[in-house]
Formats: C-alpha cells, structure tokens, sequence
C-alpha cells in the first residue's frame, strides 16, 4: 500500500516556483517532530496519533502556501539523533525547527513542549520569516570588530584613604577557639567542568536531512 504523501519522512516542494535566491541559497530547512506510535505509551498518556498526524498536515499545508519550495521533513531519525541524542521523535513533541546547513545552525520556532499547546497557523510563516531573516543576515559579510582603547581614569587617593588600607592590610590575630570546640575546616569549592559550545554543537550536513 503506498505511503501517502503527506505521511512520507522527506518532502521535497517543488510544485510551485522558488523562493528568492538569497533566501534558496542558505540551504534551509524545516524539520518537524511530532509525537508517534502513542499506542506503545498510552499506559501513561492519553495522546492521540490521529490528532497529531492531522496536525501535522495542517501545518504542512501553511508552510507550503507561504514558503512553496522550501524542504519539509518528517521525524528525520538523523537529525533527531543529533538534536536530541535519540533517533525516534520524543514523547508528547509537536516541534517545528528551521535549519540552515551553511552556518549549521538550528532555530526552535515553536515547542509544543516547552508551550503545552499546539501551534497557532497564523503565526507559522511570521516565525519561518523571522528565522530566515536572520539566517540572511548572519550570512552575510560582518564588519570586524575593533575595540577602542580607553583611556586611563585620573583617580586622587587622600591621605585618610591610604592609611584606611594600610591599616585593614594588617594581618589579623586569629581568635583561638574554645576548649572542646573543634574549628571548622575550610572547603574548597571546585566550580564543575563545562563542555565548549562551540565543541560540543553537533554537524549537520546534506545527509542528515534525506
């Protein structure tokens, strides 16, 4: 039985004319994921498959009126796996994503998640545009940026000033503590590890989204 179009992991719009050049030359595409096999979780949800597939064309269907050549992709267990660290779409998810392969750089324009609701069609093409937008603008030539040397502040110390420190830099005598009471010992406080952002983003590339 064929998949119908709608309901395939990758499509590819190519029915109506193209989207302007700067805006096709960032290699952009819209990646949504969306809630599946419910029946494998309903012991602890009550989510619907149906509801979420036919949400799924309807936003499908928004997308394509406004932006009519520009890749659409279904739970694209690739992506998925880079993006989230698991292959199969997350439970009660409704996630709309713009991805531009030339800056490898992910917006998240709507969580059903993170919201708790569903996404409002009107908004859809305001938010792809806005994502767009700035795709357009970080691919574009930026001005380096030059930092200006400031100049030195004047600052007068009195005389009552400087023996104020003088006298707090004088080491203090340490109170001794009473008999059987132990003193306290120092922690050092070790701050944790953090990854590099800019290490640990993960790549995405053509093959990811096919």
């Amino acid at each position: 039985m064929a998949v119908p179009p709608l309901e395939c992991a990758h499509l590819n719009l190519t029915a109506k004319p193209s989207l302007p050049p700067e805006v096709a030359a960032l290699q952009a595409a819209i990646v949504i994921e969306h809630c599946m096999d419910c029946h494998k979780h309903a012991y602890c949800t009550r989510h619907d498959e149906e509801k979420y597939k036919a949400k799924f064309r309807e936003v499908y269907q928004a997308l394509l009126s406004t932006f009519p050549n520009i890749d659409v992709q279904q739970n694209p267990s690739t992506f998925l796996r880079k993006q989230n660290g698991c292959c199969n779409p997350r439970i009660g998810s409704f996630e709309i994503y713009v991805c531009n392969l030339r800056e490898n750089r992910v917006h998240v324009i709507f969580s059903k998640m993170a919201t708790h609701r569903w996404p409002y069609l009107e908004d859809l093409p305001e938010l792809v545009a806005g994502a767009l937008a700035e795709t357009n603008k970080r691919a574009g030539q930026r001005a380096p940026r030059t930092l200006s040397a400031r100049p030195a502040a004047k600052t007068t110390r009195s005389a009552a000033t400087t023996s104020r420190r003088l006298v707090s830099a004088r080491p203090s005598r340490k109170s001794e503590p009473a008999a059987g009471r132990k003193e306290p010992t120092e922690v050092k406080f070790i701050p944790p590890r953090f990854l590099d952002s800019q290490a640990s983003r993960p790549r995405y590339t053509q093959a990811d989204f096919g």
